[in-house]
């Protein structure tokens, strides 16, 4: 367990003005780089590389003043938590991923940072707001407390329900199939899940019940206090494992899904499946009991995953439908060979000798024939 992973050594109020004129300085220079090697007008170039100038000038000065008036807290060392640190780890490596999955697809390497960027901005403010909704007792009077995300408390059902709602409207916005592009991202979710986990083991959060098993763990609880659990399940561990499983199962459908949201619908039902059994060894530790002796999860988990069965089972109809229709439509295109071409086409001369019939089209009538013999 460590809840922070190490500290960033103080810098003096220089030393930050200095990273900042570097930082905004190469970003002038890149935004006027392009400019001018866009095809504009030498007026248009001028006046546009002249507001990137202005622009970068004016956040400098802003980075400066926030310097200046925080530059006592900023001369501290700077600790890094390990659950923030790690879920940044889990959303780029689910940004790598997606890149690799989305290689030659519409979906561009731009347009793959550009989505989870959002991505990461809906999910995190989602989940949180669950959370906090879910455990309103725990929040109440403690302002402060509510955006204290690097320390955790994060839902992962209301960031799903977020970052849906988001990949909706991206590819809403974009003229992109919704399920498309959610089966490509699919495998970098599961991927991200489970390394995310590792900063909850590592933050001592989302822990399970005692056991006396060799591998069990004491955690500090709450995070940095001197108060320690009873030797307890590391849930985190079993989660991250397991989410590798269901990331190697879904990476593999992803290559092979024979429909459009096969791989969403099958990630659903897969991940409920892990969190309903994992909630056991959580139940009245750090999950909260809902009805019936389950827990919040628990119950969640039920409805995600009849929602991700029913769309499995709706969309394999729709794809069977739609491939039988196909088939069809290929074949009156396409009619293919057959032996007994001849005969069909003898028999349709003489149930019409006027050559009326389509299929005899081609053919001369008998009487015309004898007329040019």
């Amino acid at each position: 367990m460590r809840p922070i992973l190490f500290e960033i050594p103080a810098i003096p109020i220089w030393g930050w003005v200095i990273l900042l004129s570097g930082f905004f300085g190469l970003s002038a220079y890149w935004g006027a780089r392009d400019v001018v090697a866009d095809a504009a007008s030498a007026e248009e170039r001028r006046r546009r590389v002249r507001s990137t100038l202005l622009t970068n000038l004016l956040l400098f000065a802003l980075g400066a003043a926030l310097v200046w008036r925080f530059g006592e807290a900023l001369a501290r060392p700077l600790p890094v938590r390990a659950y923030g640190f790690l879920l940044m780890l889990a959303f780029a490596a689910g940004l790598v991923c997606l890149q690799r999955v989305a290689r030659g697809t519409a979906l561009s390497a731009e347009s793959a940072v550009d989505v989870m960027l959002g991505l990461l901005l809906v999910s995190v403010l989602s989940s949180r707001v669950m959370y906090i909704l879910l455990n309103w007792g725990q929040y109440a009077g403690h302002w402060r407390a509510l955006l204290q995300v690097w320390e955790g408390g994060l839902s992962f059902h209301g960031g799903l329900l977020g970052g849906i709602l988001w990949v909706a409207w991206y590819a809403r916005r974009h003229r992109l199939g919704f399920l498309w592009l959610a089966d490509l991202m699919v495998p970098g979710l599961a991927l991200g899940y489970a390394i995310a986990r590792v900063g909850c083991f590592l933050n001592g959060c989302c822990y399970g019940t005692p056991t006396h098993l060799p591998w069990a763990v004491r955690f500090q609880d709450p995070p940095l206090s001197n108060q320690w659990t009873e030797p307890s399940h590391p849930v985190q561990i079993y989660a991250s494992l397991t989410n590798l499983v269901i990331f190697a199962i879904i990476l593999r459908l992803a290559r092979r899904k024979r429909f459009d949201g096969q791989v969403l619908g099958a990630y659903l039902v897969l991940y409920s499946a892990y969190r309903f059994g994992a909630e056991w060894l959580r139940k009245g530790v750090t999950g909260s009991l809902l009805a019936l002796g389950m827990t919040q999860a628990q119950w969640a988990s039920l409805g995600v995953a009849a929602v991700g069965a029913l769309m499995v089972a709706l969309l394999a109809r729709r794809a069977e439908k739609t491939a039988v229709t196909a088939t069809g439509r290929r074949d009156d295109r396409e009619p293919r060979a057959r032996p007994d071409a001849a005969k069909d086409t003898l028999s349709a001369e003489r149930a019409d000798r006027d050559g009326k019939v389509r299929g005899s089209a081609s053919v001369p009538p008998r009487g015309k024939a004898r007329k040019r013999r």
